[in-house]
């Protein structure tokens, strides 16, 4: 028999390409709980279009929530409530 484990989101991304898991683990489900209200926009360099820094900011059960990416050295990152 296998053994089963939960992690929280905010455990799981240790950073840029890097997660939690272990080299055995099997990803057999997600669960998301729907944010009330979301936003999100990206900040484009104007040459290619492509974002250099996007901000995602949700609001739900857990409260108010804000992600930002590319504009840190880990990638991905919650700014502190």
């Amino acid at each position: 028999m296998a053994n089963k484990r939960e992690i929280a989101s905010d455990d799981c991304f240790d950073g840029l390409f890097a997660t939690a898991l272990d080299d055995d683990d099997i990803i057999t489900s997600v669960r998301v709980n729907a944010p009330k209200r979301t936003a999100y926009v990206k900040f484009r360099w104007p040459a290619s279009l492509f974002a250099l820094v996007g901000v995602c900011v949700a609001d739900g059960a857990c409260g108010t929530r804000v992600v930002v990416t590319g504009a840190g050295e880990g990638g991905v990152f919650n700014m502190p409530s």
